[in-house]
Parts: C-alpha cells; structure tokens; sequence
C-alpha cells in the first residue's frame, strides 16, 4: 500500500510537471505571436534597451544576451520572451537578471508583471531608490588633458524604504594608465579598453570632482514620469551586471547615458 502511494505520487509529480511545462511552452508562444504581430522587435525602446543602434549592438558582453553569438534584435526578443515565460525552472533568474526587459514586455504585451523573488535585485532596490534623476557635467581641468571632453554622468535620489533619502552617482569610464600615447589613443579607439559601470555614493564623487580635481559640475534636474524612473531602475541593475568596453569616440560616458536618458 505504501508503495502504491509513492508510485502514486510521482505519477502524479510527473504528470503535473508536464503539465506545467506545457502551459509555460503555450504561454511565451503566444506572447511570442503578440509581439511579432505588434512588430516589437523594430520599437526604438526595444532597440535602446539592447544598445543597438543599427545592426550591431554596442554591448559585447555575451551573458547580455540570449540568442547566441549571431545576434539580431528579432531573435533576441523571442529568445527574451521564451526566457522569461516559456522555462518555469530558468524563468526566476531570467526574471531577476533582466528585470527592465520583463517590465517593457509585460507593458507592450499587456500581461501582468511576473512576481519573482530576488534578494539581490530588492536590495538594490532599497539601497539605491530613483525618485528623481538629475543630469550632471564635470567640466575641464586646464591642467588634466584627459578632462578636456568633461565627464557626464547621473545623480540619482530618492527615499529608501526606511524614509532615508539616498544620492547616488552612475558613471561610465576607462581608467587611462602609461606614458605609451600612441597605444593609449589606439586603445580607445581601434581595440577599445575595460569599461567601468559604476555607482556610488553622490557625495563621494562630488567631493572628488570640487576638491580632488579642481572641476566644477553642473546639475539639470530631469522630468520622468514614475514608470519611467521604474525602467530606468531596472535597466541600471541589468547594466550593473555587464562587462563593458570602452571606446572614446563610440562608446563613451556621453553614449552609454544617451541610452540610459533615452
């Protein structure tokens, strides 16, 4: 009898788990359809959260993508789609890795947001809130060549949820080292260098602009609705993942805020 009980049971586990399986595969092939018939892979948003400006996407980092090696924004969207609804046991950490993606998704295919659990992504969340988004410039050091050009990057405020009001930075560079100029200018141009995603505290990278480099920095306070800020969000957590490379020319603080702004 207690044996007919566990053959019972994991008949029964089995015939669930197919089940399951089944509903998630019917679920993301028809989301799928959607958004072919809503031609969502050519939407610039999509476009923008990709960092593909034509062709050839900006990010090389490949755990950034999820259609393989010969990328193209309407493979990537349907992969994406299936990542996200199609695999029940896959699906969490997809849901927790690209969380802006899910957000837009679940927008344009008019389907709840999923509920996913992500310890990590929430302590983001609480550590770093967006209440608001300002634009700030750090202007040139006469004395710094590499300043010439300026540095922009995003300060970003809000209230935790213990009532705390937060500032943080978000800044992309390249740390320029050597005497070598001729390799540095390649570098930067031609092969690229190791790109820094980076936030940290708001006050930190004030004090290292005013006092540590002499530069002044100018602030623009930005309008942005509350979905809009929530996007953003996300898609910061989705880049604060990613390996980057830097190029001066193509791929510099000014391009990547261009998309995170856009």
């Amino acid at each position: 009898m207690s044996l007919f009980r566990k053959g019972g049971l994991c008949a029964s586990l089995f015939v669930f788990g197919v089940l399951l399986s089944s509903s998630a595969c019917a679920e993301w092939q028809s989301l799928s359809l959607k958004a072919a018939e809503l031609n969502l892979h050519a939407d610039p948003v999509w476009r923008i959260l990709l960092h593909t400006p034509a062709k050839e996407p900006k990010i090389k980092d490949s755990a950034f993508w999820l259609s393989g090696s010969n990328f193209n924004l309407h493979d990537e969207l349907h992969a994406t789609i299936q990542a996200l609804w199609g695999n029940p046991n896959a699906g969490l950490e997809n849901r927790c890795k690209f969380p802006a993606r899910m957000r837009w998704l679940s927008y344009r295919l008019s389907v709840p947001l999923p509920q996913a659990n992500c310890p990590e992504l929430e302590e983001f969340r609480h550590r770093a809130p967006v209440d608001s988004v300002i634009l700030a410039y750090s202007s040139e050091n006469l004395m710094q060549a590499s300043s010439m050009m300026g540095h922009v990057f995003l300060k970003l405020e809000g209230r935790d949820s213990g009532g705390v009001m937060r500032a943080h930075s978000v800044s992309y560079f390249t740390e320029i080292q050597g005497i070598n100029v001729p390799k540095i200018i390649f570098d930067s141009l031609v092969v690229g260098k190791q790109g820094f995603f980076a936030l940290t505290p708001y006050s930190e990278k004030l004090h290292y602009y005013l006092a540590g480099e002499q530069r002044n920095v100018w602030e623009y306070q930005l309008k942005a609705t509350p979905q809009q800020l929530a996007l953003l969000h996300d898609h910061l957590w989705e880049l604060k993942q990613t390996r980057f490379t830097y190029f001066f020319d193509d791929y510099n603080c000014a391009t990547l805020l261009s998309y995170l702004l856009a």
